[in-house]
């Protein structure tokens, strides 16, 4: 006599497994990487699509001889972050650009010529204390 087959409508991805089982859906990823989860997939690539029978979950369920619990890690707890405002940052950088303000101001300055002269061919700029800028020979005589 032939056996009969109930044709069986597969789960078709990660997170319809993860309902099934009652759990997340990295942590089915885990188990079919750690503890042979059955799961099938169409194609040899590790991303490639998906697919399990409940039955077969069933029966892995069943047969299991390791002695890892099927529940959720516990939650890890996350690194204490130092408490840093939001508003530091913008702060810094406003503080940092008064301060090369303040820097670039205190640089001497080039001064303007506020008066000449010419002493024969030469031609002598003067600032407004009377210190002499640059000077040029013109060549000219006059």
């Amino acid at each position: 006599m032939p056996r009969r087959v109930i044709a069986e409508k597969p789960l078709s991805s990660w997170e319809e497994i993860a309902g099934y089982l009652g759990c997340e859906t990295r942590t089915c990823m885990r188990w079919e990487k750690d503890s042979g989860l059955p799961v099938h997939r169409v194609g040899s690539a590790s991303k490639s699509h998906i697919f399990a029978y409940q039955s077969e979950f069933d029966n892995w369920l069943r047969g299991r001889t390791d002695r890892e619990p099927l529940t959720e890690p516990p939650p890890q707890p996350r690194p204490e972050r130092r408490f840093r405002p939001r508003w530091m940052i913008p702060a810094l950088v406003i503080v940092l650009a008064l301060a090369a303000f303040g820097l670039l101001r205190g640089l001497p300055r080039p001064s303007q010529p506020s008066d000449f002269e010419v002493d024969g061919s030469r031609l002598v700029a003067f600032d407004n204390h009377g210190r002499e800028l640059w000077s040029c020979e013109t060549g000219q005589t006059g």
